[in-house]
């Protein structure tokens, strides 16, 4: 492993590989360490819907950029992942939640969004097999929806056919800070020289930065994902409703998720950062439940700098598997169900676990660090990091290369979370 790069990213999900290629095609010398294998987090376990529909409007500039970018990425990356675009449907069975579709169609309709607000019967005619007692819903044709792992490895591997270094297995232990600015990463032992570091770790992105003295409010939702062979086609519309989103791969099987049924397994970060994120909770309380019991366990054995389990608290956790709630996945199947009976019995193929990092108004951190030089934020995405990271990698090579973008990412800045903040979470989406 070469001691020196123009720029070191950490993190092989899709934010950190958009970012090595898009920085490789400046022709800036990029090095990428991740602790697993490319994608092995939150990037290979989303849902892998690509929405333009119900973002915060702060989000939508660079997520249209995104959906821009999709459809000519499978060219450019020389890699099928899956891409699919007809659409995505929301449904809602209460006059409340569709109260929440109209408020955002109005707000965001400066944007220019193709979106149409459905009635029962555009629901019937969009899925005519689908059962359900619906009030309406909103339909964004143009979004769609890939396979978020082969997607993310596309990119890691076009940054190295474009000269960009993706190291795997390689733990960073500590970033070296002197003077205000950053000066590199230690890493598997090894000293890695650097003037900028791109801080891209998801859900240890906390952790890793406190290690040179800041701070990211940022806690973390474990979700639940099924994937079951319906043996028919049900629909080329991603669709997200009350009870499950969907959404159906070119081969035939369906993944499916509950939108509202989070675990939010307590550590350490959430109990530090619970006054920031109690709006969003009271708010959203009926979509997680709290547990309290080994996450939080393992944290308090690394209180103490001078244990084993802080030293090694990143090396220690490569390779967890997030363990997928049982009860949920069969909420899902049994909702799926509901919504098409003529499927009879679909057969599960597999279920997995996925840990979503969150920030308290569910928005990304962007920028570099005002306290420190050469420190850049590119985390805290809260689930929305698939669809929208061509676009947020885009946006970061031009800041960092040029020290300016395209893009405002005054709404995603590092010190927003400072004094006299606010936030609307009822446009958290």
């Amino acid at each position: 492993m070469s001691g020196q790069a123009d720029v070191i990213i950490i993190g092989g999900g899709i934010i950190g590989c958009s970012l090595a290629w898009e920085l490789a095609k400046r022709d800036v010398d990029v090095l990428l360490l991740e602790r697993d294998d490319i994608a092995f987090g939150q990037s290979s376990r989303a849902w892998g819907f690509v929405r333009q529909q119900r973002r915060h409007p702060a989000e939508i500039p660079l997520m249209k950029a995104a959906n821009q970018m999709w459809p000519t990425l499978s060219a450019e990356l020389d890699a099928d992942f899956e891409w699919t675009q007809h659409g995505i449907m929301a449904i809602a069975d209460t006059e409340k939640r569709m109260g929440y579709y109209r408020d955002w169609y109005e707000q965001t309709r400066e944007f220019g969004i193709e979106t149409q607000l459905l009635t029962t019967r555009d629901i019937r005619k969009l899925n005519p097999d689908m059962q359900g007692a619906w009030v309406g819903g909103i339909y964004t044709p143009g979004d769609g929806h890939a396979e978020p792992g082969q997607a993310t490895k596309a990119f890691a591997r076009a940054a190295e056919k474009l000269g960009a270094r993706i190291r795997t297995g390689v733990t960073v232990d500590g970033i070296d800070v002197d003077g205000g600015q950053v000066r590199g990463v230690r890493a598997n032992g090894e000293y890695i020289r650097a003037r900028t570091v791109v801080c891209a770790a998801g859900t240890w992105s906390a952790r890793l930065a406190r290690t040179i003295g800041l701070d990211l409010l940022q806690r973390s939702v474990r979700q639940t994902v099924v994937e079951v062979e319906p043996r028919r086609e049900i629909s080329q519309i991603a669709t997200w409703t009350p009870g499950v989103a969907f959404r159906q791969r070119p081969g035939g099987t369906v993944y499916l998720a509950r939108p509202d049924d989070g675990d939010m397994d307590v550590d350490l970060d959430a109990i530090r950062n619970v006054g920031w994120f109690i709006p969003n909770y009271l708010e959203n309380r009926d979509a997680f439940r709290i547990n309290i019991g080994r996450t939080l366990l393992r944290d308090l054995k690394r209180i103490r700098p001078t244990s084993r389990h802080f030293r090694k608290q990143f090396a220690e956790s490569a390779g967890i598997e997030p363990e997928p709630n049982p009860d949920v996945a069969q909420r899902c199947r049994h909702a799926f169900i509901r919504l098409f009976p003529h499927t009879g019995n679909p057969e599960v193929v597999r279920t997995w676990g996925g840990v979503i990092d969150t920030t308290p108004d569910a928005l990304p951190v962007m920028g570099e660090a005002p306290e420190i030089a050469g420190f850049v934020w590119a985390t805290g995405f809260s689930g929305h990091g698939f669809g929208i990271g061509p676009a947020a990698g885009k946006a970061l090579a031009q800041l960092i290369d040029s020290g300016q973008s395209e893009f405002d990412l005054t709404p995603f800045r590092p010190d927003r979370f400072q004094s006299g903040y606010s936030f609307d979470t009822t446009k958290i989406g």
